[in-house]
């Protein structure tokens, strides 16, 4: 009998993968977690690291990792399989490298196998070994993004610290103005249904007043118009979910994706760092089956975003359980993982749950107060069963910093779920923004300093769209992206040379295309 290496990043998922495994092959398989990346570059980032060609030459096992190291050379060798099952991302892609660099040089690349799972169940492992592939190393994205952030971090100076998305975040929010919070309003129909609901959001530094502003729907009505028939809400994807299960529950975005990342681990949720919306035929029969042991009305048919079935990549992240009591209240005392299971598990059911929309006719909007003209008045008339539907009467949510960051970052696309948390953590503990999103003197200082070297632009942004759409050599799409962004790094790295115009005028071209 074949003995089997699997090789993860989280060793939270070990004892799972192991039980799951040894049904699968009736047999004992080795697990062994690399526990995140095994390699890296010095921190300091004043140590040279890089030649002028853009090869790293100081990427090495972290010294905490040797052990790690060790242990996979060892179960390797008595290997007949070895899968390599990192998380499914750029980031899993080079801990699957360098695994196989470190680790397993030498070793028959025949017996090494990509398998990409998306979530603790024995279905999804299943799946995960048949579509196996042979192991190819392609870990271009993820090595040009680490060598990018690095550069960019060493153009540092006494105005401040740069970073890729910590200064795009500032450059944007002298642009753009963030949402910290929300009014809910009502003004009842003249039809005597249910009241149309009004969503007035509030910006940073707005003057407010919620009394005021509910004063006016009273002693008024609208009336319906136009009406269509669709379910209650799509479903989420991970910034979805941390935002609105924050503002649901109280409870931080950061402690909640502990909470995703944990029921991940433990096979209750798939992949929770997904931003995607839409959802596998699989997810849509698991969701029936929750919705039918709650006695909902859920109809497949109205789920708005179902992948192709030859799709790849995460879905949404979805729960994998079905007997989720979904009606049982979600208050501020709940805790982080139960209150992520029932909010993303109603959210799934609200994705197929029948409703009828209803909008105010354009008649009856005109008599209303200017400043509630320019809101969407609307009214969801659900068709069954709903328990955990509630009647909220108008009322005014002021937004935490952190939940408003959040907001922020998905509207201007900065970050990515596997790294927006710990962004908005390191933002705030800099103390460049006051309570109302207005800089401090100290967040002026680093404004300035960022738009003259990032002229003025959002490269996050610019960068992960470049990534969309491009996959050479690490070398080769650093130095165009530096050539994009026009960001000056020849105090790390020398790059004149014959062929930087050469790439400028491939790049620029066909780049500029994309964005447009």
């Amino acid at each position: 009998m074949a003995n089997r290496l699997f090789i993860i990043e989280a060793p939270g998922k070990e004892s799972i993968l192991n039980r799951i495994l040894y049904q699968v092959y009736k047999q004992r398989c080795e697990v062994i977690s690399t526990v995140g990346h095994i390699c890296a570059n010095p921190p300091n980032l004043g140590t040279e690291w890089i030649t002028n060609s853009l090869t790293e030459h100081s990427y090495q096992v972290r010294p905490e990792r040797r052990r790690i190291v060790e242990n996979l050379a060892v179960a390797a060798r008595i290997a007949d399989e070895i899968y390599l099952a990192t998380d499914d991302d750029h980031e899993g892609d080079v801990i699957a490298r360098d695994v196989v660099k470190k680790a397993l040089d030498g070793v028959d690349i025949n017996k090494l196998f990509r398998v990409r799972l998306r979530a603790m169940t024995i279905d999804e492992v299943r799946r995960a070994i048949s579509e196996r592939e042979p192991f190819s190393p392609d870990a271009n994205k993820g090595d040009a993004r680490r060598v990018l952030d690095r550069l960019i971090g060493t153009l540092s100076n006494r105005q401040g610290a740069i970073g890729r998305v910590q200064g795009s975040i500032l450059i944007e929010l002298a642009l753009q103005t963030p949402v910290t919070g929300l009014a809910v309003l009502k003004i009842p129909s003249s039809d005597g249904g249910s009241a149309f609901t009004g969503i007035l959001p509030v910006f940073a530094g707005e003057s407010f007043d919620f009394d005021e502003i509910n004063e006016l729907c009273n002693g008024l009505q609208l009336s319906p118009g136009a009406s269509l028939d669709t379910s209650v809400s799509t479903t989420w994807n991970h910034t979805d979910i941390l935002l609105n299960c924050s503002l649901r529950t109280g409870q931080s975005p950061v402690s909640l994706a502990d909470a995703m990342q944990r029921l991940y681990e433990r096979g209750q949720m798939t992949y929770p760092r997904s931003s995607q919306r839409t959802v596998s035929c699989n997810s849509v029969n698991r969701t029936q089956l929750i919705a039918r042991m709650q006695g909902v009305n859920f109809r497949p048919e109205l789920v708005r975003n179902v992948r192709r079935p030859d799709a790849v990549g995460h879905e949404a992240p979805t729960i994998l359980e079905s007997d989720v009591p979904i009606n049982r209240q979600v208050n501020d005392l709940s805790d982080a993982e139960t209150a992520v299971k029932l909010l993303v598990a109603r959210n799934q059911v609200e994705s197929g749950l029948p409703c009828k929309m209803t909008f105010a006719n354009s008649e009856s909007l005109s008599q209303l107060p200017e400043i509630l003209k320019n809101i969407q008045w609307h009214r969801k008339d659900i068709q069954g069963l709903c328990l955990w539907n509630e009647n909220n009467p108008p009322h005014f949510k002021q937004w935490t910093q952190q939940q408003s960051l959040l907001h922020f970052m998905q509207q201007t696309h900065l970050g990515r779920p596997s790294t927006v948390i710990v962004h908005i953590e390191k933002f705030l503990s800099r103390c460049l923004i006051n309570t109302d999103f207005s800089l401090t003197d100290k967040g002026k200082i680093w404004l300035s300093n960022h738009k003259e070297i990032f002229h003025n632009k959002n490269i996050s942004n610019i960068i992960e769209k470049y990534f969309e759409v491009n996959n050479q050599s690490p070398e080769v799409m650093v130095r165009a992206l530096l050539e994009i962004c026009q960001l000056d790094v020849s105090n790390s790295v020398d790059l004149t040379g014959p062929e930087r115009h050469e790439i400028q005028e491939d790049t620029d071209d066909e780049y500029t295309t994309n964005l447009n």
